[in-house]
């Protein structure tokens, strides 16, 4: 990693602002646009303007292909007040057919309130030489969406080219001019880096700025540096050439994970935009009489960490969730927790602040948490706001996180996307930070089935359902999402070796009280063939984790990425009966198999009624995996479908 031109120059005020935009969560839903451009326009750099086309969903850039970028070109020019001015041109080649439909469309996202944004030109070249310009009847402009399908408003506004003309072959080049008009109190950020799954020729970022705009940057080896000084300016050319479009792996980590990044910051510290978080929230949360009357009604009796509980099982039951910019600064800062209170609604800042006077209420210290929610776990080399996507919350007096705008999990129970994540604490001097790891204690998966076998080739049986700790907040969500439990049964007993129809009674699963218990009958539909000898694997029925889903995140291929799982125990017990004249041969042998990434271990034995008891646990150790380190796991989740794969063999009694 190289890292130069430390000069500083940064404002408080302008870190206050900053910070508070950050923490937005307008990016944040089920889906997390990844930084490619980079934040929204108040971040104050050309982060704001190279958003849109340049900044897809995780989803979308994985999947992207047959088109490459031959060249980017972004020439930048900041002055000392932050205002700068630049240009953007890009050359791409469509190379099969499926690159036509994303290159039918080029887009850039600005805010006219205090930048500009202008179409200089575009052209296609066909493969036969044919030029067809574009013309400004092809150019036009659309409120933004916000993303994820969030419901709110936004000032941005997006500029959009239609290309004509498309076919294999043809070549696109667009242009756009960009200016910040009003001195953002916000400084000046921005991170780059090449789309994952498209190939680059080359892409140059030029940035020309006063020798006291105290810039800093940080770059990847594969980029190529340059730096001049002349009359008071200093000039930085940034280059990556040859970036080879990368193929898609299974349960990958982030994709800005997986690239090389260009990053300009003028934060001092991290410290600081914790500080400066801090300020900006902490007026949102005033404890009034009815938010103080609505805290003791919740907790009742309970203290301490009882309390606690209660009261953020009450924020996620009865707060929604939406995003409402109605202006810059609703933004940026929370808006006060009586207003959260009265609309129950608000954004991840919002739904904070009402936690932090409900938990003030009651005398529980509570802090602010800005943490990046995507499957990103690599943290920008520089201080910077555009770091993080979203707010949290820290009981400093017991050491527990928490995410209010996660309705399915507990106090203290955060998802894989948000453990082990970097974090900034909003404090007085602001702290750093890691969430703790994922760890399978008190993570705890069980299933319990009793299964007939027929003389139709049929199983029928029943099975049990519990769940504990983080896990139960993967169930609860598809429950919840699910039309209802007919469709979740069906998509279970999908994915199973002799599928299956069925019916679920389960437990409410908005009701974090309540442990999350699911009980039902099933029956196969796939019959086994009934003779002398039957021959089958031990049934699975209505099972939340099944070989189909382990296998996801088995590849014979050796991997380049890390690999996301959830640390966790799945206990499997399994009861099996057969028609009275059948009889098992010889069982399986026990296995059990341990190592870095976990543990499996499996029995089987006949009961004095001659049913087959079948006991399996499976433990992963971790939730995050390097490509180092999952050989280890891959074996362990080998060992564990190869067991649960095993056919039994049973005989008729003669």
């Amino acid at each position: 990693m190289n890292v130069a031109i430390r000069t500083r120059l940064v404002f408080l005020s302008v870190l206050l602002a900053l910070l508070a935009m950050a923490a937005g969560c307008g990016l944040v839903s089920r889906a997390v646009a990844v930084p490619i451009g980079v934040a929204g326009a108040a971040v104050g750099g050309i982060a704001g303007i190279l958003v849109s086309s340049e900044n897809p969903t995780e989803d979308v850039e994985l999947s992207a292909s047959g088109r490459r970028i031959d060249e980017r070109m972004l020439q930048v020019r900041v002055h000392r007040d932050a205002t700068f001015e630049g240009r953007l041109r890009t050359t791409t080649t469509i190379t099969d057919a499926s690159g036509i439909e994303d290159a039918e469309v080029a887009s850039l996202t600005y805010d006219p309130r205090v930048q500009q944004l202008e179409f200089v030109s575009a052209r296609v070249v066909g493969p036969d030489g044919a030029t067809h310009e574009v013309g400004t009847d092809k150019v036009f402009e659309r409120p933004t969406t916000t993303a994820g399908g969030a419901t709110g408003f936004v000032s941005s506004t997006t500029k959009s080219v239609l290309l004509p003309h498309l076919e294999v072959g043809s070549k696109t080049e667009v242009e756009w001019r960009f200016a910040q008009t009003t001195p953002s109190p916000l400084g000046f950020s921005y991170v780059w880096r090449p789309h994952y799954a498209l190939p680059l020729g080359e892409s140059r970022i030029e940035l020309t700025y006063d020798a006291d705009a105290g810039l800093e940057f940080a770059a990847d080896d594969r980029f190529d540096i340059e730096e001049s000084s002349q009359d008071g300016e200093r000039t930085l050319i940034a280059t990556l050439r040859g970036y080879e479009a990368q193929a898609p792996e299974r349960r990958m980590i982030g994709s800005a994970d997986a690239v090389p990044r260009f990053e300009v910051s003028n934060v001092e510290s991290w410290e600081e935009i914790g500080a400066a978080f801090h300020a900006a929230v902490a007026g949102s949360s005033e404890v009034t009489p009815e938010i103080d009357a609505l805290a003791a009604e919740i907790v009742g009796e309970r203290e301490g960490l009882d309390a606690a509980r209660a009261i953020h099982r009450w924020v996620c039951a009865n707060i929604n969730y939406v995003v409402l910019y109605m202006n810059a600064f609703d933004g940026w800062v929370p808006h006060p927790a009586g207003d959260v209170l009265e609309n129950r609604y608000g954004d991840c800042k919002d739904k904070y602040a009402l936690l932090a006077a409900l938990l003030t209420a009651r005398g529980i210290a509570v802090e602010p948490v800005l943490v990046n929610f995507d499957r990103s776990f690599r943290p920008c080399s520089l201080p910077t706001p555009i770091q993080f996507n979203h707010c949290m919350a820290f009981l400093p007096e017991y050491g527990v996180y928490c995410n209010p705008t996660d309705r399915f999990r507990d106090l203290g129970e955060l998802e894989v996307l948000l453990s082990g994540k970097f974090v900034v604490h909003g404090s007085l001097t602001g702290r750093v930070a890691w969430t703790p790891a994922g760890s399978p204690v008190g993570n705890r998966y069980r299933s319990k089935l009793r299964a007939k076998l027929g003389a139709d080739g049929i199983f029928r049986g029943h099975g049990e359902m519990d769940f504990e700790g983080r896990i139960a907040g993967e169930f609860r969500r598809t429950l919840a999402e699910s039309a209802s439990t007919v469709r979740a049964v069906d998509s279970l007993l999908r994915s199973g070796p002799l599928g299956g129809v069925g019916e679920l009674e389960t437990t409410d699963p908005h009701d974090l009280d309540t442990p999350l218990h699911c009980a039902g009958e099933w029956r196969s539909e796939v019959p086994i063939a009934i003779g002398d000898a039957l021959n089958f694997v031990v049934p699975a029925g209505i099972e939340f984790v099944n070989p189909v889903q382990i296998r996801e995140f088995l590849s014979t291929q050796e991997r380049r990425h890390a690999l996301l799982t959830m640390a966790t125990e799945v206990h499997w017990h399994v009861e099996v009966s057969l028609p009275e004249d059948y009889s098992y041969e010889d069982l399986p042998p026990n296995a059990t198999h341990t190592n870095g990434a976990g543990h499996f271990e499996s029995s089987y034995e006949l009961t004095a009624d001659g049913e087959l008891l079948v006991r399996r646990l499976l433990r992963v150790d971790h939730d995050y995996f390097s490509a180092t380190d999952y050989p280890e796991l891959r074996t362990l989740l080998l060992a564990a479908v190869t067991d649960i794969e095993t056919r039994l063999s049973a005989s008729r009694s003669r």
